[in-house]
């Protein structure tokens, strides 16, 4: 059933609304600004202010996946291969900073030119498909651990993970520089308000284009659903197994615990020793298996709730980016300018660049080394000294009190 035309219209009269009014931009005119940048770009107060956030943000970014790099980097002999994934997601994030704060520069001076803005625009594609395939690759390597723990230390060896992550960027930088070995289009003003425009992404991006890009996304998109299905479906039947076997454990301990109590009437002369052995043994013998099990996987599936979190996240952040390319494809902005589209595209992507943001964060409450690196930088504790730095005073101090407790212990003992 579709959707009367009039209709259509209306709801898209209104999301562009909703933009222009968190702009502070009107859809048709830009009557008060606050000063005009080069090429006539007119920058109005919710314009600043927005782009202000985003820069902020861009540094955010930058240094907390700078130090998250520091991190892994120094504690890397103690890490998992699956941190070589994490390591180089946060190079991306941290390029994704950096070109973001570019960004925003260039979008309040607005400077034009045409092979700069294909180098810009080609490199945060190039890192956001990094990223998004380096997902991806932590969704198999996940998926492979619980499925198969026995094969996985031979499919993901240190140099075999290496060599993926390098071809991950090296496929995504071929793609994200695509426009500019030719396949683009031709930037035909249509609109007053584009009239003094050079650049513009959708002014630019070829259809076709945009539509592998988006089949790109979507294909490790679908991999992470079903992966992630089929895991959570794993983890349910094993969390089932392990409410049985913890029953058949009570079950056992109760078992023999009345054999004992059977062994000790039955014989005349029983020793407490090795009943009392025998009967800790009966107890800890089924637990002890189990629990020896069940915690030795303990941070394989931590680790995969980790990964779970930060593709959720992913998920949710870039959802309304996707949204403006499908409405851009489908025809439904093309009521609007050039401009105006990337207008609502730089407002969309605000929030999927704010993953980069949260990232980090993921990993502080995730990954204990980690965490304890940024509680060191981000809290006001002072170290406790050595006792050999101590002040004469104060080791004193600590020895006379020691005697009293050594000679309060001997007469205790001697009392006794």
């Amino acid at each position: 059933m579709s959707l009367p035309l009039p209709y259509i219209e209306n709801v898209n009269t209104t999301v562009a609304q909703i933009f222009s009014n968190i702009s502070g931009v009107s859809v048709e005119n830009e009557d008060t600004y606050l000063f005009e940048t080069f090429y006539g770009y007119k920058v109005t107060a919710g314009n600043l202010t927005v782009h202000i956030a985003i820069a902020c943000l861009a540094l955010w970014v930058i240094a907390l996946n700078s130090i998250l790099l520091n991190t892994l980097y120094h504690c890397r002999k103690h890490l998992e291969v699956t941190d070589i994934f994490i390591f180089s997601l946060g190079i991306a994030d941290t390029f994704v900073g950096i070109l973001l704060l570019y960004n925003t520069v260039y979008n309040l001076l607005n400077f034009q030119y045409l092979y700069e803005c294909f180098l810009r625009f080609g490199m945060i594609q190039s890192v956001l498909l990094t990223s998004c395939w380096h997902l991806g690759l932590l969704t198999i390597n996940r998926y492979i651990k619980i499925t198969r723990p026995y094969s996985y230390h031979h499919t993901f060896t240190t140099v075999k993970v290496i060599v993926e992550c390098v071809c991950m960027w090296v496929f995504a930088f071929s793609v994200g520089f695509l426009p500019m070995m030719g396949w683009d289009r031709q930037f035909i003003p249509e609109n007053k308000e584009d009239s003094n425009q050079v650049c513009r992404f959708f002014g630019i991006m070829d259809a076709g284009y945009l539509k592998l890009t988006i089949c790109l996304y979507w294909i490790p998109l679908m991999l992470m659903i079903g992966m992630y299905s089929h895991i959570f479906k794993i983890s349910h039947h094993h969390a089932k197994s392990i409410s049985q076997q913890h029953q058949v454990v009570c079950q056992s301990t109760e078992k023999a615990n009345a054999d004992v109590k059977i062994a000790m009437h039955e014989d005349l002369s029983p020793s407490p020793e090795s009943s009392g052995h025998d009967k800790d043994k009966k107890r800890r013998s089924i637990p002890n298996l189990i629990r020896s099990k069940v915690f030795g996987e303990r941070p394989s599936w931590k680790l995969t709730k980790t990964v779970s979190i930060i593709i959720g996240v992913y998920i949710l952040c870039w959802v309304p980016t996707g949204i403006v390319l499908m409405l851009h494809l489908s025809g439904n902005l093309d009521y609007l300018s050039i401009t105006m589209q990337g207008k609502i595209l730089v407002y969309s992507s605000s929030l999927g660049f704010f993953n980069s943001f949260l990232n980090p964060i993921i990993y502080t409450l995730k990954i204990p080394v980690v965490n304890t690196r940024f509680k060191k930088i981000f809290t006001c504790k002072k170290r406790i000294q050595p006792n050999n730095t101590q002040n004469p005073s104060m080791r004193t101090k600590s020895v006379s009190m020691n005697n009293m407790k050594a000679s309060s212990v001997e007469y205790t003992e001697h009392q006794l």
